[in-house]
């Protein structure tokens, strides 16, 4: 939990504290890397001032629901080396990979309730 708290803040400029925290999700490995990343999750008051680093892509503001509704499987047949490929859309947007795999693991939750 240590290292995702301190890469939150180093990659888009977000302090969360451990009391923030309400769950830890599955591990999920990048395809290109290879790395695990270790998800968690929390609950925050404002989202205001956020700024990438050279790590992050872009930052998004999207409304959950709607979002987790668009769920495909992933057509690129490139990224099939991970069992479950999905993507997730948004405007002009694609989530994929990593970030989508960990989407759908909220999605899951979502429809267990």
């Amino acid at each position: 939990m240590t290292t995702a708290l301190r890469e939150t803040k180093e990659e888009i400029d977000l302090e969360i504290k451990r009391e923030q925290i309400i769950g830890q999700l599955k591990p999920v490995r990048t395809l290109n890397s290879g790395f695990t990343i270790t998800p968690f999750v929390a609950v925050v008051d404002e989202l205001s001032n956020l700024k990438h680093n050279f790590e992050v892509e872009s930052i998004l503001h999207i409304p959950l629901e709607p979002f987790l509704n668009t769920l495909e499987d992933d057509p690129d047949p490139n990224h099939h080396s991970i069992q479950e490929m999905h993507i997730f859309k948004f405007n002009d947007y694609t989530v994929w990979g990593a970030s989508a795999r960990i989407l759908k693991q909220i999605l899951d939750i979502f429809e267990k309730k």
